[in-house]
């Protein structure tokens, strides 16, 4: 390759590669912008890395990703690793490893990007053409800004360049030998695959080949390739396809995002609604559809559709093909709409853009020869080149000096740096990674649980308040928030919720301490107006209520039996789980409760309550992994709560957990039920001593 030719080709990927670098520059944290799904794939990546064949998010499925996350997070950790243990070293600095991932993932995309134009110009003899057809890239907005996050749609790019290559080489093709069909029968099978396996959304893709294959072989050959290549990716999800084929099932058969909405194929009125910002806020992409059709309806009028015309032409077999595949493409994504769902289509508008010019004009044509002028191939590709990048710089609204707004709210948070947090809604980006790293462990399967432990040592100040269960968790275990506010004089409430409803919802269930008396003081110390972010002080500024001499104590310690059942001390409550009572283990007298999971429940019993009722339900627990619960749920089913709150440490592994519970002003039911879980855990967890203090 010429010199010349080499800097030419090279001109994009230097855009792309800069564009990104100062996107990622700009976004600083994945956790402030990114933490969905980058720490998700991170998770999974890293399970693969351990050499734990378990993934927990396979929706798209996306496992070429998790893969590759896998190599990647291995190697980085080899050489820059300063933790022996690769979980620990990655949990103790996720941001490392994500920040390289990405550069990873945009520098393969440019090499490939790279290849691209490197195939046109050696098959086509035409520079630029090559550099036209990389181009698109900077024509696709979405696509430049996906690049370099963490997800499946750096993989469709990446993958989108290389099959339009090959397509491109294929049509350029004189003659083709059986020998030459079946090694690109081959190709194709192992790209789509690859793109399918990254996201579902790329399956429209698998019809381009079946356009230009000629002969049954090689479409046999094609179609047995594709299912071996997407079983090969899709290794480390095969034990989830239950899973995944139940998700793909309510994707399709239900109208909202992810499977959720009505129980129909499509909302009408939606779809329609869909088009129309899909067409309107995306010209170049309308402009590739309109330029295809009016090529078919110009070629079709023109009689150009005959078989024998159709036979020989590979070009107009695969401009057929491409818009086929557009159309299904904008079918799938008007279902469900996001901009980025369009990145299969996107990849082939540039090579639907060339065939439209190609078969409209002719070679003999003066418009073939206008085409064909050095001077304005080089002017229109510098033209579109700047034009495109000036438009993707003025699309991207760019922080001021490149600075994300969030990291204001960080830097007020360093101020309390010994103080533990306490994290509003977890689900949103926050200024700091505990909330990342715990969204990472809901994706990350059975291993999380091996990970919680790892997380509350590193970080053991971290607290989570979810306001969908109304429950508030430590790294996999649900605690109360009397024994929070009981161990720590202060602490730094942090939300990121634009919705002040859903702001004081929260808050109220904060006040709830404040019953009878004053015990908290909540004060507002940072409202950041750019993000919504709202920092608190809760400070203990008074005593928890005390237990009055009136309450009703009963208590089980698992040695009472009287008609085939456990009953407590006083023999006024009956306890189900006698079928567990075991003297393995014990935290006093000669007996305790083991859980299996076989037999998950335990210490099962049922109280009679009135609204405005405190309990204090405690127990003794011994479990290898820190799992098991308390459990109370109302009768009508529509009360829920469980805890594993450790409030107190035993001997010989035993630690006492606790729950508090309130009855609402709206329970209906008149009794409460209440149990020991195991959670479903495979070794046994002991239980002893249950406390009910009723008052």
């Amino acid at each position: 390759m010429k010199k010349s030719s080499f800097v030419w080709l090279l001109i994009v990927p230097a855009i792309v590669m800069t564009f990104n670098f100062f996107f990622v520059k700009n976004q600083e944290k994945f956790f402030m912008n990114w933490t969905d799904p980058s720490y998700a794939y991170l998770f999974n990546g890293m399970n693969l890395a351990n050499g734990t064949m378990e993934v927990g998010h396979v929706d798209h499925p996306g496992t070429t990703i998790q893969m590759a996350a896998a190599v990647f997070i291995k190697a980085i950790h080899v050489v820059s690793g300063k933790n022996p243990d690769l979980v620990t070293d990655v949990l103790s600095d996720p941001e490392k490893y994500l920040h390289a991932l990405s550069f990873i993932f945009v520098l393969a995309c440019s090499i490939v990007l790279f290849y691209l134009g490197s195939v046109i110009k050696r098959v086509s003899n035409n520079l630029a053409l090559a550099v036209f057809m990389q181009s698109g890239i900077l024509v696709s907005f979405i696509s430049l800004t996906c690049m370099a996050d963490i997800r499946t749609e750096p993989f469709l790019i990446l993958g989108g360049f290389i099959l339009v290559a090959l397509l491109f080489s294929f049509i350029h093709e004189k003659e083709i030998s059986t020998r030459r069909m079946y090694g690109y029968s081959i190709k194709f099978a192992a790209i789509c695959g690859f793109l399918i396996v990254s996201k579902m959304t790329a399956i429209p893709l698998i019809i381009l080949p079946i356009f230009l294959l000629r002969k049954w072989r090689s479409w046999i050959l094609y179609s047995s390739g594709l299912v071996a290549f997407a079983a090969l990716f899709m290794i480390p999800a095969l034990s989830k396809m239950n899973f995944l084929i139940s998700w793909i099932v309510r994707l399709f058969t239900h109208t909202g995002m992810y499977g959720s909405g009505e129980a129909k194929i499509v909302d009408v009125n939606a779809f329609k609604w869909d088009l129309w910002y899909m067409f309107r806020d995306d010209l170049p992409f309308t402009i590739s559809c309109l330029l295809m059709l009016s090529t078919i309806l110009f070629l079709t009028f023109a009689g150009k559709f005959k078989f024998r015309f159709w036979k020989e032409n590979a070009s107009l077999r695969l401009l057929m093909g491409i818009f086929l595949v557009t159309v299904v493409c904008i079918l799938i994504v008007a279902k469900h709409f996001k901009y980025h769902y369009l990145i299969p289509a996107d990849s082939l508008m540039m090579l639907g853009a060339y065939l439209s010019l190609r078969l409209t004009f002719p070679s003999t044509s003066k418009g073939f020869h206008l085409l064909r002028n050095k001077t304005i191939q080089i002017v229109g590709v510098v033209l579109i080149i700047g034009l495109c990048s000036f438009i993707d710089i003025d699309r991207y609204d760019f922080y001021e000096n490149f600075k994300n707004p969030k990291s204001e709210t960080a830097s007020v948070m360093a101020k309390y740096k010994n103080v533990p947090r306490l994290y509003m809604t977890y689900e949103y980006y926050f200024a700091e990674v505990p909330p990342a790293l715990y969204f990472g462990t809901c994706y990350a399967g059975t291993t999380r649980f091996e990970y919680y432990a790892k997380l509350k040592k590193l970080y053991p100040k971290s607290y989570f308040y979810s306001i969908v269960d109304n429950e508030f968790h430590q790294w996999g275990s649900t605690f109360e928030l009397g024994d929070l506010v009981n161990k720590n004089k202060q602490t730094l409430v942090s939300f990121y919720v634009n919705d002040t409803t859903i702001v004081e919802q929260s808050l109220a269930v904060l006040r709830q301490l404040n019953r009878g008396n004053k015990v908290i003081d909540l004060k507002r110390v940072y409202v950041n107006t750019t993000t919504g972010e709202r920092l608190y002080e809760m400070n203990r500024i008074g005593e928890m209520k005390t237990i009055p001499d009136s309450a009703l104590v009963t208590i089980c310690d698992v040695e009472k039996i009287l008609d085939g059942s456990l009953i407590s001390n006083d023999e006024s409550l009956h306890f189900q789980g006698i079928e567990a009572k075991t003297n393995k283990e014990k935290h006093s007298g000669s007996a305790s409760l083991e859980l299996t999971n076989t037999i998950q429940f335990g210490m099962g019993f049922e109280i009679k309550v009135n609204v405005g009722d405190h309990f204090e339900i405690s127990a003794w627990r011994k479990s290898a992994e820190g799992r098991g619960v308390l459990v109370v749920t109302g009768m009508n089913g529509k009360f829920y709560k469980s805890s594993s709150s450790v409030v107190e440490q035993g001997e010989n592994g035993w630690e006492k957990i606790r729950m508090s519970v309130d009855i609402p002003s709206d329970y209906i039911g008149g009794s409460l039920k209440g149990y020991a879980w195991n959670e479903g855990e495979k070794s046994s967890i002991y239980f002893d001593d249950l406390t009910i203090v009723q008052y």
